[in-house]
Protein backbone atom coordinates (compact mmCIF):
# COMPACT_ATOMS: atom_id res chain seq x y z
CA UNK A 1 0.00 0.00 0.00
CA UNK A 2 2.82 2.41 0.93
CA UNK A 3 4.59 1.76 -2.38
CA UNK A 4 1.33 2.43 -4.23
CA UNK A 5 0.83 5.75 -2.45
CA UNK A 6 4.39 6.79 -3.24
CA UNK A 7 3.90 5.82 -6.87
CA UNK A 8 0.69 7.83 -7.13
CA UNK A 9 2.36 10.89 -5.57
CA UNK A 10 5.30 10.68 -7.96
CA UNK A 11 2.91 10.28 -10.87
CA UNK A 12 0.89 13.32 -9.80
CA UNK A 13 4.08 15.28 -9.31
CA UNK A 14 5.21 14.43 -12.83
CA UNK A 15 1.80 15.45 -14.17
CA UNK A 16 1.94 18.75 -12.26
CA UNK A 17 5.47 19.47 -13.49
CA UNK A 18 4.35 18.89 -17.06
CA UNK A 19 1.33 21.15 -16.47
CA UNK A 20 3.60 23.95 -15.24
CA UNK A 21 5.85 23.48 -18.26
CA UNK A 22 2.82 23.62 -20.56
CA UNK A 23 1.60 26.77 -18.82
CA UNK A 24 4.94 28.38 -19.56
CA UNK A 25 4.98 27.15 -23.15
CA UNK A 26 1.41 28.33 -23.78
CA UNK A 27 2.04 31.72 -22.22
CA UNK A 28 -0.27 31.27 -19.22
CA UNK A 29 2.77 32.10 -17.08
CA UNK A 30 4.44 34.88 -19.11
CA UNK A 31 8.09 34.20 -18.31
CA UNK A 32 10.63 33.06 -15.78
CA UNK A 33 10.72 35.46 -12.84
CA UNK A 34 7.32 37.04 -13.44
CA UNK A 35 7.20 38.32 -9.84
CA UNK A 36 10.90 38.85 -9.27
CA UNK A 37 10.99 41.09 -12.34
CA UNK A 38 9.12 43.69 -10.27
CA UNK A 39 11.97 43.67 -7.74
CA UNK A 40 14.63 43.99 -10.43
CA UNK A 41 12.64 46.72 -12.20
CA UNK A 42 11.71 48.65 -9.04
CA UNK A 43 14.33 51.38 -9.37
CA UNK A 44 13.72 51.68 -13.10
CA UNK A 45 10.26 53.13 -12.44
CA UNK A 46 8.41 55.13 -9.79
CA UNK A 47 8.06 52.53 -7.03
CA UNK A 48 4.40 53.06 -6.12
CA UNK A 49 2.91 55.16 -8.93
CA UNK A 50 1.79 52.34 -11.21
CA UNK A 51 -1.80 52.19 -12.35
CA UNK A 52 -3.90 49.86 -10.14
CA UNK A 53 -5.07 48.15 -13.34
CA UNK A 54 -1.52 47.00 -14.13
CA UNK A 55 -0.30 44.04 -12.09
CA UNK A 56 2.96 43.20 -13.86
CA UNK A 57 5.95 44.99 -12.35
CA UNK A 58 3.92 46.41 -9.45
CA UNK A 59 6.18 46.84 -6.45
CA UNK A 60 4.22 46.36 -3.21
CA UNK A 61 6.82 46.07 -0.45
CA UNK A 62 8.47 48.68 1.74
CA UNK A 63 11.16 51.00 0.38
CA UNK A 64 13.61 49.18 2.65
CA UNK A 65 13.25 45.97 0.65
CA UNK A 66 13.93 47.86 -2.58
CA UNK A 67 16.95 49.53 -0.99
CA UNK A 68 18.41 46.26 0.26
CA UNK A 69 18.20 44.51 -3.10
CA UNK A 70 19.37 47.60 -5.03
CA UNK A 71 22.89 46.17 -5.64
CA UNK A 72 21.36 43.04 -7.18
CA UNK A 73 19.17 45.12 -9.49
CA UNK A 74 22.32 46.44 -11.13
CA UNK A 75 22.87 42.99 -12.60
CA UNK A 76 21.51 42.21 -16.10
CA UNK A 77 18.03 40.73 -15.89
CA UNK A 78 19.19 37.30 -17.07
CA UNK A 79 21.77 37.15 -14.28
CA UNK A 80 19.38 38.51 -11.65
CA UNK A 81 16.61 36.03 -12.42
CA UNK A 82 19.09 33.14 -12.44
CA UNK A 83 20.50 34.13 -9.04
CA UNK A 84 17.01 34.67 -7.60
CA UNK A 85 15.60 31.40 -8.92
CA UNK A 86 18.58 29.34 -7.74
CA UNK A 87 18.40 31.01 -4.31
CA UNK A 88 14.68 30.27 -4.07
CA UNK A 89 15.11 26.62 -5.06
CA UNK A 90 18.02 26.20 -2.62
CA UNK A 91 15.95 27.58 0.26
CA UNK A 92 13.11 25.21 -0.52
CA UNK A 93 15.45 22.22 -0.70
CA UNK A 94 16.86 23.17 2.70
CA UNK A 95 13.36 23.47 4.15
CA UNK A 96 12.28 20.09 2.77
CA UNK A 97 15.49 18.23 3.57
CA UNK A 98 14.18 16.66 6.83
CA UNK A 99 11.51 14.83 4.81
CA UNK A 100 12.28 11.30 3.72
CA UNK A 101 14.03 11.29 0.37
CA UNK A 102 11.21 9.51 -1.41
CA UNK A 103 8.83 12.37 -0.59
CA UNK A 104 11.22 15.26 -1.17
CA UNK A 105 10.82 15.59 -4.92
CA UNK A 106 6.98 15.35 -4.98
CA UNK A 107 6.71 17.93 -2.20
CA UNK A 108 9.11 20.24 -4.01
CA UNK A 109 7.07 19.95 -7.19
CA UNK A 110 3.69 20.46 -5.49
CA UNK A 111 4.67 23.23 -3.09
CA UNK A 112 7.70 24.97 -4.57
CA UNK A 113 8.09 24.51 -8.31
CA UNK A 114 5.73 27.32 -9.29
CA UNK A 115 7.24 29.64 -6.70
CA UNK A 116 10.78 28.89 -7.86
CA UNK A 117 9.69 29.76 -11.38
CA UNK A 118 7.88 33.06 -10.75
CA UNK A 119 10.27 34.21 -8.01
CA UNK A 120 8.07 35.59 -5.24
CA UNK A 121 9.43 36.04 -1.69
CA UNK A 122 7.47 33.22 -0.06
CA UNK A 123 10.62 31.09 0.19
CA UNK A 124 12.21 33.83 2.28
CA UNK A 125 9.07 34.04 4.44
CA UNK A 126 9.15 30.29 5.02
CA UNK A 127 12.82 30.37 6.00
CA UNK A 128 12.09 33.34 8.26
CA UNK A 129 9.50 31.34 10.22
CA UNK A 130 11.97 28.52 10.84
CA UNK A 131 14.93 30.71 11.78
CA UNK A 132 12.81 33.29 13.56
CA UNK A 133 12.56 31.19 16.71
CA UNK A 134 16.30 31.42 17.19
CA UNK A 135 16.71 34.88 15.65
CA UNK A 136 13.41 36.71 16.28
CA UNK A 137 14.69 39.89 14.63
CA UNK A 138 14.18 38.14 11.28
CA UNK A 139 10.43 38.67 11.69
CA UNK A 140 11.07 42.25 10.61
CA UNK A 141 11.19 40.82 7.08
CA UNK A 142 7.48 39.93 7.19
CA UNK A 143 6.47 43.29 8.64
CA UNK A 144 8.45 45.23 6.03
CA UNK A 145 7.26 43.26 3.01
CA UNK A 146 3.84 41.57 3.07
CA UNK A 147 2.97 42.92 6.55
CA UNK A 148 -0.01 40.64 7.33
CA UNK A 149 2.10 37.45 7.86
CA UNK A 150 3.36 39.27 10.93
CA UNK A 151 0.32 37.70 12.59
CA UNK A 152 2.77 34.93 13.47
CA UNK A 153 4.20 37.24 16.13
CA UNK A 154 1.14 36.43 18.22
CA UNK A 155 3.03 33.20 18.99
CA UNK A 156 5.51 35.15 21.11
CA UNK A 157 2.82 37.31 22.71
CA UNK A 158 0.63 34.37 23.68
CA UNK A 159 3.63 32.56 25.15
CA UNK A 160 4.72 35.75 26.94
CA UNK A 161 8.05 35.77 25.22
CA UNK A 162 8.44 39.52 25.63
CA UNK A 163 12.16 39.44 24.95
CA UNK A 164 11.63 38.08 21.43
CA UNK A 165 8.89 40.62 20.76
CA UNK A 166 11.21 43.36 21.95
CA UNK A 167 13.93 42.17 19.57
CA UNK A 168 11.44 42.19 16.68
CA UNK A 169 10.22 45.68 17.56
CA UNK A 170 13.74 47.06 17.95
CA UNK A 171 15.00 45.47 14.73
CA UNK A 172 12.00 46.61 12.70
CA UNK A 173 12.13 50.14 14.11
CA UNK A 174 15.86 50.49 13.51
CA UNK A 175 15.75 49.25 9.92
CA UNK A 176 12.65 51.28 9.08
CA UNK A 177 14.10 54.43 10.65
CA UNK A 178 17.31 54.26 8.61
CA UNK A 179 15.30 53.68 5.44
CA UNK A 180 12.84 56.45 6.32
CA UNK A 181 15.63 58.98 6.77
CA UNK A 182 17.00 58.03 3.35
CA UNK A 183 13.65 58.13 1.52
CA UNK A 184 10.77 59.68 3.53
CA UNK A 185 8.70 60.33 0.40
CA UNK A 186 8.76 56.68 -0.62
CA UNK A 187 7.56 55.62 2.82
CA UNK A 188 4.59 57.98 2.59
CA UNK A 189 3.73 56.51 -0.80
CA UNK A 190 3.99 52.94 0.51
CA UNK A 191 1.72 53.66 3.47
CA UNK A 192 -0.83 55.27 1.12
CA UNK A 193 -0.66 52.18 -1.08
CA UNK A 194 -1.34 49.88 1.88
CA UNK A 195 -4.37 51.89 2.97
CA UNK A 196 -5.76 52.62 -0.50
CA UNK A 197 -7.34 49.21 -1.09
CA UNK A 198 -5.54 48.97 -4.43
CA UNK A 199 -3.70 45.75 -3.55
CA UNK A 200 -5.32 42.89 -5.43
CA UNK A 201 -6.71 40.01 -3.36
CA UNK A 202 -7.39 36.45 -4.44
CA UNK A 203 -8.75 34.52 -1.46
CA UNK A 204 -11.03 31.59 -0.68
CA UNK A 205 -13.04 33.59 1.86
CA UNK A 206 -13.50 37.33 2.44
CA UNK A 207 -10.06 38.59 3.36
CA UNK A 208 -11.12 39.86 6.79
CA UNK A 209 -12.53 36.43 7.61
CA UNK A 210 -9.31 34.72 6.57
CA UNK A 211 -7.43 37.04 8.92
CA UNK A 212 -9.72 35.97 11.77
CA UNK A 213 -9.12 32.29 10.97
CA UNK A 214 -5.37 32.96 10.77
CA UNK A 215 -5.40 34.48 14.26
CA UNK A 216 -7.29 31.45 15.58
CA UNK A 217 -4.74 29.08 14.02
CA UNK A 218 -1.80 30.99 15.51
CA UNK A 219 -3.59 30.99 18.88
CA UNK A 220 -3.98 27.21 18.65
CA UNK A 221 -0.34 26.84 17.60
CA UNK A 222 0.95 28.84 20.56
CA UNK A 223 -1.26 27.16 23.14
CA UNK A 224 -0.48 23.64 21.94
CA UNK A 225 3.19 24.24 21.06
CA UNK A 226 2.60 23.27 17.44
CA UNK A 227 5.13 25.40 15.60
CA UNK A 228 4.24 23.80 12.29
CA UNK A 229 0.81 25.49 12.36
CA UNK A 230 2.35 28.95 11.98
CA UNK A 231 2.87 28.68 8.18
CA UNK A 232 -0.77 27.58 7.84
CA UNK A 233 -1.96 30.69 9.65
CA UNK A 234 0.42 32.92 7.73
CA UNK A 235 -0.72 31.48 4.41
CA UNK A 236 -4.26 32.72 5.09
CA UNK A 237 -3.02 36.27 5.63
CA UNK A 238 -1.52 36.53 2.14
CA UNK A 239 -3.64 38.69 -0.21
CA UNK A 240 -3.42 35.99 -2.89
CA UNK A 241 -4.04 33.03 -0.56
CA UNK A 242 -6.28 31.56 -3.24
CA UNK A 243 -3.28 31.02 -5.51
CA UNK A 244 -1.21 27.83 -5.71
CA UNK A 245 1.84 30.09 -5.37
CA UNK A 246 1.19 30.74 -1.68
CA UNK A 247 1.26 27.04 -0.79
CA UNK A 248 5.04 27.28 -0.89
CA UNK A 249 4.96 28.84 2.59
CA UNK A 250 4.00 25.39 3.86
CA UNK A 251 7.48 24.17 2.90
CA UNK A 252 8.53 25.47 6.33
CA UNK A 253 6.58 22.67 8.05
CA UNK A 254 9.21 19.88 7.77
CA UNK A 255 11.93 22.04 9.33
CA UNK A 256 9.57 23.24 12.05
CA UNK A 257 8.61 19.67 12.90
CA UNK A 258 12.24 18.58 12.99
CA UNK A 259 13.51 21.39 15.23
CA UNK A 260 12.95 22.53 18.78
CA UNK A 261 11.19 25.73 19.81
CA UNK A 262 14.51 27.60 19.65
CA UNK A 263 14.97 26.65 16.01
CA UNK A 264 17.71 24.11 16.75
CA UNK A 265 17.70 20.36 16.17
CA UNK A 266 15.14 18.58 18.30
CA UNK A 267 16.98 15.98 20.38
CA UNK A 268 13.73 14.11 20.93
CA UNK A 269 13.61 13.12 17.29
CA UNK A 270 17.34 12.99 16.69
CA UNK A 271 16.67 14.55 13.31
CA UNK A 272 14.69 11.46 12.27
CA UNK A 273 13.01 12.43 9.02
CA UNK A 274 10.07 10.22 9.93
CA UNK A 275 9.10 12.86 12.47
CA UNK A 276 8.16 15.08 9.54
CA UNK A 277 5.86 12.66 7.73
CA UNK A 278 3.00 12.93 7.54
CA UNK A 279 3.20 16.69 7.66
CA UNK A 280 -0.34 17.24 8.82
CA UNK A 281 -0.17 15.31 12.09
CA UNK A 282 0.44 17.00 15.41
CA UNK A 283 3.68 16.78 17.32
Amino acid sequence: MYVAVVGVCWGLAAFFAVAVARAVTDGVVPHLGYDSHAYWHAWRQHLYNQSPDVQFNRFLYSPLFAQLIWPLTKLPWSVFVTVWSVMTAAIFLWLLWPVRQVWRVPLFVFLCLHEAFVGNINALLAAMVVLGFRYPGLWAFALLTKVAPGVGLLWFALRRDWRSLGVVAATTSLLASVSLIAAPGLWRQWLRLLTSGRVETQTFLPYWLQLVVAVMIVFKAARSDRRWLLPVGMLLTLPVAGSVLTLSVLAAIPRLRATGSDGQKDNNTGGDVRACVPLATST
